[in-house]
């Protein structure tokens, strides 16, 4: 069991790292692989944390795809609802609508 959790405290540095790390590469690249993991970390991960972290990741890797914004934008916004309005979680909708104000998509 604590080999499960180590790889999701791991897991959850990785993504606390991710904007910082992010903000080097090319827009395309965030937009073709960063942005669906993270997606699906937030709204598919069965970890509350992962979910979170995740969603605070979002917040702030979202504004950096200026070009890339429209269907991204629509995608990021409906799982950041999608988890701020029907995760089971209540840490997990607080900062679902806290990254859904921080990356103006409200």
């Amino acid at each position: 069991m604590w080999h499960h959790s180590i790889a999701i405290k791991a897991l959850e540095a990785l993504i606390a790292a991710l904007p910082s790390v992010v903000a080097a590469f090319a827009e395309e690249l965030v937009a073709l692989h960063v942005l669906p993991v993270l997606l699906h970390l937030c709204t598919q991960d069965p970890v509350p944390n992962v979910r979170f972290n995740a969603a605070k990741a979002l917040a702030k890797v979202t504004p950096l795809l200026a070009g890339e914004r429209g269907v991204l934008c629509q995608r990021v916004t409906a799982a950041l609802t999608g988890a701020a309005e029907g995760d089971a979680d209540v840490d997990v909708r607080f900062f679902a609508a806290r990254a859904l104000r921080e990356a103006n998509l409200q």
